[in-house]
Parts: C-alpha cells; sequence; structure tokens
C-alpha cells in the first residue's frame, strides 16, 4: 500500500513490552475464533521506544495496534484512530474506567485508546530502615523531607552510604519526571504551561534533597536498584516496580504508602496523586482499525484482562 494505508488484509501488527508468551494465549484465542485475522505480536524494548514508535509511524511503517504512555496523547494525537462508537460509546467508556483515564484520552476528534490496566506514582518504604529509626510514613512533604535526612548515613568522607530518600537528580532516579510532574500538580500548575514561581518553586523542591539536604547524588546506583538492595529508605515508583524489586530482592520488607502531600488549610481539600499508565491505541492509517479495535475490545475483556 502506499502512505494512506498499512499493513496487509486482514494481519495485525501490534507492538507491546510483554514477553510474546504472556499475549500468546489471547491471541490464539482470538484467531480461533476469527480465522481471517492474524494478529502478529512484536515485543518492544522499552528503551528508545517513543523514538521508535515515531520513526516506524512517520515512515507509514507501522504498526496496526501500539503501545503509548497517558503522558503521550498530545504528541500521537495525530496518528490515533479515534475508538468507534460501535466498539464503545463515550458514556460507556466514562462507566467502566477512572475519572482520569477518560480526562486523559478524551480529546476534541473522540475517545483515543483502550488501556489495559491503570497504574499511579506511588511510595514505597522500606520497613525494616524507618522501623529501625523508629519513624513512621510521612504524611506531608515536610515530614518527608525531615524523615530523608535522618535516614540518610554517610561515612567519614561524606558518602553517603544508606540514602533516606531516592529524589533530587535526574540521571539515577527512575520517574524523576512523574515525581516533579506530581509536584507541579499538587502545587497548582498547569502541566500544559508549566512557568512562573509555582513551577519554578516546585523545581527548587525537588533538587532540595540534593543540593542542599543531600540525601542523593549521581554516584548512587538507579533508584529502584538502590530500594532493591535496601541502600534507600524511600522511593517513588509506579506499582509494576513491585515486580522487578521482588525478583531483585525477594526477602526485602517493604510497602507502598500514600503519596507525600503539601500542608493543607482545609483539611476537606483532595489528595492529589499523579497517574502514570499505557494504553493500546490504534494506529489511522491501517487498512484494518475495524479489525484492530474489535481485537482490542476483546483485550478489554475481564475474561482476557484476567489472563
Amino acid at each position: 500500500g502506499g502512505l494512506s494505508s498499512f499493513g496487509k488484509k486482514g494481519e495485525i501488527v501490534w507492538w507491546g513490552f510483554w514477553p510474546e508468551s504472556t499475549v500468546l494465549p489471547l491471541i490464539t484465542k482470538y484467531q480461533e475464533e476469527h480465522p481471517s485475522i492474524t494478529i502478529k505480536y512484536v515485543t518492544q524494548s522499552g528503551s528508545d521506544y517513543r523514538e521508535r514508535l515515531t520513526n516506524s509511524l512517520a515512515k507509514g511503517s507501522g504498526p496496526d495496534i501500539f503501545r503509548f504512555h497517558n503522558s503521550w496523547v498530545p504528541m500521537f494525537a495525530s496518528e490515533l484512530e479515534p475508538l468507534p462508537g460501535s466498539v464503545m460509546g463515550s458514556q460507556e467508556f466514562i462507566a467502566i474506567y477512572y475519572p482520569v483515564i477518560s480526562k486523559d484520552l478524551t480529546t476534541n476528534s473522540g475517545i483515543l485508546g483502550l488501556p489495559l490496566g491503570y497504574d499511579a506514582l506511588t511510595l514505597y518504604i522500606n520497613e525494616d530502615l524507618l522501623t529501625q529509626a523508629g519513624a513512621s510514613q510521612p504524611v506531608t512533604w515536610d515530614e518527608f523531607r525531615i524523615l530523608a535526612s535522618a535516614l540518610t548515613t554517610k561515612d567519614k568522607d561524606e558518602r553517603i552510604i544508606q540514602s533516606g530518600a531516592a529524589i533530587g537528580r535526574t540521571e539515577n532516579i527512575d520517574h524523576w519526571q512523574e515525581i516533579l510532574g506530581l509536584m507541579m500538580v499538587q502545587n497548582g500548575v498547569n502541566p500544559a504551561n508549566p512557568k512562573g514561581q509555582l513551577a519554578e518553586d516546585a523545581l527548587k523542591f525537588y533538587t532540595v534533597f540534593a543540593i542542599e539536604d543531600k540525601v542523593w547524588d549521581e554516584t548512587l546506583p538507579p533508584s529502584t536498584v538502590a530500594f532493591a538492595n535496601s541502600k534507600v529508605a524511600m522511593y517513588f515508583g509506579p506499582s509494576w516496580r513491585a515486580t522487578e524489586i521482588n525478583s531483585m530482592n525477594p526477602s526485602l520488607r517493604y510497602k507502598t504508602v500514600p503519596l507525600p502531600q503539601l500542608r493543607k488549610d482545609d483539611p476537606g481539600e483532595p489528595d492529589v496523586s499523579y497517574a502514570t499508565y499505557w494504553v493500546e491505541g490504534v494506529w489511522n492509517k491501517s487498512t484494518n482499525k475495524q479489525s484492530a479495535w474489535d481485537f482490542l475490545k476483546f483485550l478489554s475483556q475481564r475474561e482476557s484482562l484476567e489472563t
């Protein structure tokens, strides 16, 4: 086909992060029920994924279905086919999915994808390190900052042996974008236009942990690895990181707790969290858009998700 359409009729190319073995039973089941359709799953590495996807779409070489992060909607809006009403109406979508998902995925042209899961940033705490210090989990950012300093230990040359919190830099902090995004949103910054004093204050507070408090520096291992190896007491990540932490250190005693909040003048003010999840979308230049949506609807059914 020319630039207008991608793919052989009846063959759907799907890019995802799961190993093929995870999705094979679902693909097999779907193909048995739809013999004219072939699903070709391609496992993608997470590194440079967005660049590879952008280039592949720009060259007109697909894929038909691809994963995109909820924060990428503005970047890929012009490449995504809106969810057809025949697959799911907008009222049904709003009834099924969390409000943040409806808000993220609804654009002027329609709803731009179907997520197969939901996740958000959470605070992981090393239970042993907090217990040894006689500390309880922090509720406000002020408490978090005091605790981060209290739980940091250094050697005689001021090198960090144990960090109180993995935060404050970018090169070895997994999910630093989301942590900073959380601080911005909590501070009343408009993420679409992060300018002005409130944005600067949030950025300054993020860096204070490395620059002033020196609870973290660039010599430490990546934050997820540091947390798994009991080298850091408090760590931010989405809940899917737990799988990785458990495989690195099955004996680590940790739990996840609500995110620190700004001090509230009014106790009725809602807590502010930060959603970070992946969505399955259909490329609007695919030849097989209808079948691709039908397959995604099948994937988002309860039994499929449980599988």
